[in-house]
C-alpha cells in the first residue's frame, strides 16, 4: 500500500498528529535491520485538535505548532521534511471498482475523482483524492481510494510548515499500521486488522498484500466508541467478508491502537479472539524494527505510538529506495 498524498519521496522523520498528542520518530538501519533511532511524543491540550472529515480540525494552531517544534527538536537530528500521519477520521478510504478502465493515467484519475466526489458532503472541487491499485494489481479494475477535504489536510500541512517542517508525505493512521505489517514480509492467506482508537476504529481485510475490504467508524458515526458498538462493527465486517467475499477464514488476526476508555486494547484483543474463535495478536513495532531500550521512559503508550510511526517510516524508506 502506498502513501495517499505525496509531493516528495524522502523524509527525515515520521510525525503523527492525533486528537491528543504529537509524536515523531527517526528510522535508521543497524546491522541490516531497521531501527528506531530516536522517538519523542507530547500530549496536546484538550481541544487543540478534533479529527473530522468535513469540518475544522485544528482549534489552537499555536499549541500544535509548539508541540511539533518541541517533539522534533528532541529527536537529535536536523528535521526538515516529514512523513505525516493524520487521524483516520480525516479521510474516507474505500475500494472502488470499474467495469472498464481508460488506458491513460490522467483519464483514470478523472474517473476515480468523479466517482468518489459524488458522495462527499462538500463541493467536489474541495476534495483531495488519491488512489492505488487494489486486488489484482489494477487488472481487475479495483482501486483503493482515499478522499479528504483539501482544506482539512492543508490544516495539518500548515501546522507542520509553521514549525519549520515540510509534510511531503501524508497518510492516515490505519494505513500506516497496515504498512508496518506489510513491510515485515509476505503474508499468506486472508488476514484481518482491527485498529482501535478513541476517535475512530478501522477494520481491514487483506488477502496477502491486497485489500479486500476496509471500513472506518468514527466518533461522529455513533454516540460513543464503546465496547458493544466497536465489537459489533467488527462482527459486521466479518459477516460481510464471509457472505459477500466468500471468505474461508483468517490465517492471521492483528489488533492495534490505543483502544478506547470503554474498550482498552488488551480487552479488545480478547473480545475479538472470542468472537472469531481465532487467535488474535497485538501488532507491535518491536516485531519488525529495533526499538530503544528506554522506550517506556520516552513516550506514553509506546506500542500505539510506534506502530504508526514505524509503519510510516518503513514504507517511506522502501519507496524511496525504489524511486
Amino acid at each position: 500500500m502506498s502513501r495517499f498524498w505525496s509531493s516528495t519521496r524522502t523524509a527525515d522523520a515520521a510525525v503523527e498528529i492525533t486528537g491528543s498528542r504529537v509524536s515523531a520518530a527517526v528510522l535508521s538501519v543497524r546491522g541490516g535491520r531497521p531501527a528506531i533511532e530516536s522517538v519523542a511524543a507530547e500530549r496536546l491540550p484538550t481541544g487543540t485538535v478534533t479529527p473530522a472529515f468535513a469540518s475544522l480540525n485544528i482549534h489552537d494552531a499555536a499549541a500544535l505548532t509548539a508541540a511539533l517544534g518541541s517533539v522534533t527538536a528532541r529527536l537529535g537530528a536536523r528535521i526538515r521534511s516529514v512523513a505525516l500521519v493524520v487521524p483516520d477520521a480525516v479521510a474516507r478510504v474505500s475500494l472502488v471498482r470499474f467495469d472498464q478502465v481508460p488506458p491513460r493515467r490522467d483519464d483514470l484519475a478523472q474517473l476515480v475523482h468523479w466517482q468518489v466526489r459524488k458522495g462527499v458532503p462538500f463541493p467536489a472541487d474541495e476534495a483531495r483524492v488519491s488512489f492505488v491499485p487494489g486486488a489484482g494489481g489494477g487488472a481487475g479494475h479495483e482501486f483503493l481510494v482515499a478522499v479528504a477535504r483539501a482544506g482539512v489536510v492543508a490544516e495539518y500541512e500548515q501546522a507542520c510548515a509553521r514549525a519549520g517542517l515540510h509534510a511531503g508525505i501524508v497518510d492516515v493512521a490505519s494505513t500506516a499500521v497496515l504498512n508496518l505489517r506489510l513491510a515485515g514480509g509476505p503474508i499468506s492467506g486472508d488476514w484481518l486488522l482491527v485498529h482501535v482508537r478513541e476517535d475512530a476504529s478501522t477494520v481491514a481485510v487483506l488477502r496477502g498484500g491486497d485489500v479486500l475490504f476496509v471500513r472506518t467508524r468514527t466518533a461522529d458515526d455513533q454516540s460513543s466508541v464503546d465496547q458493544s458498538s466497536v465489537g459489533d462493527f467488527v462482527h459486521q465486517a466479518v459477516m460481510y467478508y464471509q457472505d459477500r467475499l466468500e471468505g474461508a477464514g483468517f490465517q492471521s488476526v492483528y489488533v492495534a491502537g490505543s483502544g478506547s476508555r470503554e474498550w482498552p486494547i488488551d480487552i479488545a484483543r480478547r473480545d475479538i479472539e472470542e468472537r472469531l474463535n481465532t487467535p488474535a495478536r497485538l501488532l507491535e513495532a518491536s516485531s519488525y524494527v529495533a526499538v530503544p531500550s528506554n522506550l517506556a521512559s520516552l513516550v506514553d503508550d509506546p506500542r500505539d505510538v510506534l506502530t504508526t510511526l514505524a509503519g510510516m517510516t518503513l514504507r517511506a524508506r522502501e519507496q524511496a529506495a525504489v524511486a
